[in-house]
């Protein structure tokens, strides 16, 4: 917006006893607003201060206003949108109440109302320094300072506020960046501003009081923000009454503050009175008494009351019921955290059964078998009966995930050979072998497919083919794969890696089980070669013993006698050192030991 009506501003003085307004006008013209071609013929104007509306305040204030006449007044093209500053809504009220004392007290000519009609229409698109050649030029030898002097505190409390508000938002981010030394300063400050201007418990105070309350809580100073909490909760108590929706908040957030400082009895004490507060002003079925509910019934679990706890989560549960209907997310949520709690806390798995079972029926209602929080909560059930030896259900709901989680991400997914696995676990508890080995070759397929031959995952696939072959003792398919997968590893892993080690005693145990012993002594020998050398624990990691153990009955089967007595002797020191001469394990390594050394 352009607002057009003349060219030049002449402003005269009688001496130099005020030289604030000469300077800070220049300076406001110099760097604030040449582009608006507004003329400014000032004698003395050069000065080196730094820019500064307050400052302008100030020196008009001070500043008899008689001493100063203003002629020839008019403006030439003022472009309003460089006024567009974050500066600029600080002195709107002042501009305005200029407009109106020159209405009310002056006798101006109709051009000049006209004038300030427009001016008060586009009032928030002028600088500060428009507004001052306004004042001087819509009457010659205007006091400006009886116009400002009349709204000063209006000017003040307008400018503060708005400055708070920013205050507030740099603390936050502040906070959000874990600068709380620096958040605590900015709010302290303007907690301290608003108390001088607005009185110490304010509305606006306490609310920062608590912004400084949530704080401290941040940083653990659960003590110090304790104390806020208290002094605006008994304020807002007898300001606006127990029952108020601000005072019901921060009696949430004092219980809150206190459950997290495990200060559970107190915590209890205070949401036992927000759940009566709100049962009397909101209702005992309101959304926020029923939140109060479950925030008390989680503190209970907290601190060991689990029974109390399930009694505040079944009365929620009708609660919600009757609120939002059988069906409804609030009623599944319940039925979950309470199938979680008799799991987990009261060991009643027939009830944990059948509130997972009520919340898949209320899932699968609201969105479907194959949503996301349907899949979730149907692992969770599939995993409480794989623990319960329910294998059958188990595989059932397992499948059922799995179904859906091809359905999300396509078949050659990882998500899905996690669960395949966790599927061929159970065939195997379950002793379905068929089944798990069809799972299990098919899933190696899949892996070829995804990550290549010579990938780690697809060569553990191998391992555990050959691994299920071992437990239906169908040595020689094992051996099979077992050499397969060490013959993969090789190719892409160092020669003293750990897996290559275990490999090697893979094989070894399907020869030893064919009774081709000198080959799985062979086998035997270079894992623990390797062993040795890349075990973190080297010599006396549970692999390198393990190992050695199962060397010494091949040796001694096959008469290397040397050999076991060596490695029985090194285990026999092992675990003396480690678990005592009188342990099991020592006293069987001392036996063997001499066994052979009879022999010899």
């Amino acid at each position: 917006m352009t607002y057009h009506t003349g060219a030049k501003l002449y402003l005269q003085y009688n001496d130099a006893s005020h030289p604030e307004l000469i300077d800070l006008l220049s300076i406001d013209y110099e760097q604030g607003i040449k582009s608006m071609n507004i003329s400014i013929d000032v004698e003395h104007a050069e000065t080196t201060h730094p820019y500064d509306k307050n400052a302008l305040l100030d020196a008009l204030l001070k500043i008899e206003s008689s001493n100063y006449q203003v002629c020839d007044v008019s403006f030439h093209h003022i472009n309003a949108m460089i006024s567009k500053s974050i500066h600029t809504w600080v002195y709107l009220s002042s501009l305005r109440s200029m407009i109106d004392s020159l209405r009310s007290n002056m006798k101006i000519s109709n051009h000049e109302i006209r004038e300030s009609e427009l001016i008060g229409k586009h009032a928030s698109e002028f600088t500060w320094c428009e507004i001052c050649c306004l004042a001087f030029g819509l009457k010659k030898k205007l006091k400006v300072e009886d116009i400002l002097k009349s709204n000063l505190s209006e000017i003040h409390r307008e400018r503060f506020v708005r400055s708070a508000n920013v205050k507030l938002k740099v603390a936050a981010v502040l906070n959000e960046l874990c600068k709380y030394a620096e958040a605590e300063e900015v709010l302290k400050d303007v907690l301290l501003e608003n108390q001088m201007l607005f009185g110490e418990y304010h509305p606006t105070s306490l609310s920062i009081m608590g912004n400084l309350a949530l704080l401290y809580k941040i940083q653990e100073r659960y003590d110090d923000s304790e104390e806020l909490y208290s002094i605006v909760l008994q304020h807002k108590e007898d300001t606006l009454g127990g029952a108020h929706p601000s005072t019901l908040t921060t009696l949430q957030n004092l219980g809150n503050l206190l459950r997290d400082a495990h200060k559970y009895d107190k915590a209890i004490m205070m949401f036992r009175r927000l759940i009566e507060d709100e049962e009397m002003e909101l209702g005992y079925n309101h959304p926020d008494t029923v939140k109060s509910i479950d925030c008390l019934a989680d503190i209970y679990l907290q601190c060991g009351h689990e029974s109390d706890a399930v009694v505040l989560l079944k009365k929620t549960l009708a609660i919600k019921q009757e609120i939002y209907g059988k069906i409804s997310v609030p009623v599944v949520m319940t039925y979950e955290t309470l199938a979680t709690l008799c799991v987990h806390e009261l060991f009643d798995t027939e009830q944990a059964i059948e509130y997972f079972r009520l919340a898949l029926e209320c899932r699968e209602t609201l969105f479907g078998r194959n949503h996301t929080s349907t899949v979730s909560t149907s692992l969770r059930f599939a995993r409480l009966l794989k623990s319960l030896q329910d294998f059958d259900q188990s595989l059932l709901f397992f499948e059922r995930v799995l179904q859906a989680t091809e359905i999300r991400f396509g078949v050659l997914h990882h998500n899905c050979f996690d669960l395949i696995q966790q599927i061929i676990e159970l065939h195997i508890q379950a002793m379905h072998y068929d089944q798990a080995e069809l799972l299990y070759l098919d899933l190696y397929e899949k892996q070829k497919e995804l990550d290549s031959e010579l990938a780690l995952s697809t060569i553990m696939v191998l391992y555990q083919i050959a691994e299920l072959y071992v437990s239906t003792k169908r040595y020689q398919t094992a051996e099979e794969y077992h050499r397969k997968a060490l013959q993969q590893r090789r190719k892409v892993l160092t020669p003293t890696d750990v897996l290559i080690g275990i490999s090697h005693c893979g094989v070894a145990h399907c020869l030893a089980c064919c009774d081709r012993m000198d080959d799985a002594k062979v086998h035997y020998e270079q894992a623990l070669d390797i062993f040795d050398v890349s075990s973190p624990d080297g010599p006396t990691s549970e692999l390198s013993l393990k190992t050695a153990d199962s060397l010494s009955k091949i040796c001694r089967a096959t008469g290397d006698l040397q050999l076991c007595e060596v490695l029985l002797l090194r285990l026999k020191l092992h675990y003396r050192k480690i678990l005592g001469p009188n342990h099991n394990k020592t006293l069987e390594y001392s036996k063997q030991l001499a066994e052979i050394v009879d022999v010899e």
